[in-house]
């Protein structure tokens, strides 16, 4: 699942996901750019998110955190077996 996280129209940094059901979440570290090791989107607003479960509807959930401590539930309709790209904006 690719998430592109946005506020305004722009890219936004500093989220962080705090709920979610992946086995690996990766975010940009610069466009282009990806890291296990960062904690929360870079100047590109990305995220990963590898080998996501889904339920019985094909959709999972997450949990967003901007750099302001607010938090942000989203339900996310995921194609199994492909490639999910989504904006999200908060």
């Amino acid at each position: 699942v690719i998430l592109r996280v946005r506020r305004g129209g722009a890219p936004l940094s500093g989220v962080k996901v705090t709920s979610q059901t992946s086995e690996f979440v990766l975010f940009d570290a610069g466009p282009g750019a990806y890291s296990m090791e960062a904690l929360a989107t870079g100047s590109a607003g990305m995220i990963l998110l590898l080998n996501a479960s889904t339920g019985s509807n094909d959709t999972f959930s997450l949990t967003l955190q901007d750099s302001d401590g607010q938090s942000f539930n989203r339900t996310i309709a995921a194609l199994v077996g492909g490639a999910t790209i989504t904006d999200i904006d908060i």
